[in-house]
């Protein structure tokens, strides 16, 4: 077992003072429920320090379940692990957690046999990424009065997102897409535009015409008095 938490002194553990049991049946570690109901692209973070046998003896389990009663495992050891360090670990859970009130996370240790043993879990720093999905699609109204620029829906997207941004005054504008590099992948608006609501489309191509690949990019709004920029997820 590690002699502290990866963050602080605290850590989440089945025996933070020696090994598991032989002849353990399954023991589960169950956060209350998440609700990641405006949350899309919803990923499990956490550090480990695990040690556990082999799957034909022993087994270690991460679960999740968007209900409470059904389970679906993410994660079991496929051999011996044998941490000898803190190890950060990232689980992709968007197929049961996009959208869902409520989510729960489970670590589970069991069952082992009736002889070698080792430390078991040891789970620190729990974290639950996703992208703000907004209830509510709020309409335009009346003339901006500031330049805003909007976050892109739907976000993550395949193969199509839209773009809205708001001109306080008219002038000037260009949008424009880029990788995480700042390498520019397409110009979507460039040239004079009027105050007022503006609309524009990205289909995941690049100016050649070629399909790019999943990731995150910037979509960058520029003008003679401005420079707005947010991110987008594309998803094959």
């Amino acid at each position: 077992d590690p002699t502290s938490g990866h963050t602080g002194s605290n850590v989440f553990g089945y025996n933070l003072y020696g090994d598991y049991a032989n002849n353990l049946p399954e023991h589960h570690l169950t956060t209350t429920a998440l609700d990641c109901s405006e949350l899309s692209a919803v990923s499990l973070r956490f550090w480990r320090w695990l040690g556990v046998e082999t799957p034909l003896y022993d087994h270690a389990y991460v679960r999740v379940s968007n209900n409470g009663s059904s389970w679906t495992t993410i994660w079991e050891n496929g051999d011996y692990v044998e941490d000898a360090s803190w190890q950060f670990q990232v689980f992709d859970i968007s197929a049961i957690a996009d959208g869902q009130p409520t989510v729960y996370i489970r670590w589970t240790m069991g069952t082992t046999d009736a002889s070698w043993r080792y430390c078991g879990w040891n789970i620190d720093d729990i974290q639950i990424w996703g992208l703000e999905t907004p209830s509510v699609d709020v309409p335009y109204a009346g003339s901006p009065t500031q330049t805003v620029l909007r976050p892109n829906q739907p976000n993550p997207f395949n193969p199509v997102t839209e773009i809205r941004f708001d001109l306080a005054r008219g002038g000037p504008v260009r949008l424009a897409v880029f990788d995480l590099r700042g390498r520019l992948v397409k110009v979507l608006q460039d040239g004079f535009l009027p105050a007022g609501h503006h609309t524009a489309a990205w289909d995941g191509k690049d100016e050649t015409g070629r399909a790019v690949g999943s990731g995150t990019y910037l979509y960058r709004l520029e003008g003679s008095d401005l420079q707005l920029e947010r991110k987008m997820v594309l998803v094959r």
